[in-house]
């Protein structure tokens, strides 16, 4: 029964890997969806509020992923290589993010009624591409 837990507990990670992209997806979606551009500062701040929401699902992805890891190079130390037959999960897992990852794109380069708005959102699109957490 012991030997069961680390790939239930794996597999339930890669689960929650796709929850969280999903949600991610549907947070661009609907952000997408009110916004087709940054025409105001009230689309500005639907902005900075959905991209701080991705980063921090970012945040929890990456530490689910190094636990996922984690989990795996346990379960092969154990089991040999057999317990890396577990590891594709892990790929297909990341394959959701790539549905987001073109969203993002689209989102970092929505068009802006202004050169400040246009300032602003390519200065919060910078640090949503380039830092760890939401500083905006």
């Amino acid at each position: 029964m012991s030997m069961l837990i680390l790939p239930l507990l794996f597999v339930g990670l890669c689960i929650a890997i796709v929850i969280l992209c999903h949600r991610s997806e549907s947070l661009l979606k609907d952000f997408l969806k009110r916004n087709p551009a940054i025409v105001n500062e009230q689309s500005l701040d639907e902005y900075k509020v959905m991209v701080r929401a991705n980063m921090h699902l970012a945040l929890i992805t990456i530490g689910i992923i190094i636990a996922a890891v984690a989990i795996v190079t346990i379960w092969v130390f154990l089991q040999g290589i057999s317990g890396a037959l577990v590891l594709p999960l892990l790929g297909l897992s990341f394959g959701f993010s790539n549905k987001v990852d073109s969203l993002e794109q689209k989102a970092r380069s929505l068009d802006c009624a202004t050169d400040d708005l246009e300032r602003r959102h390519r200065e919060i699109s910078r640090i949503w591409r380039k830092n760890a957490f939401p500083n905006f």
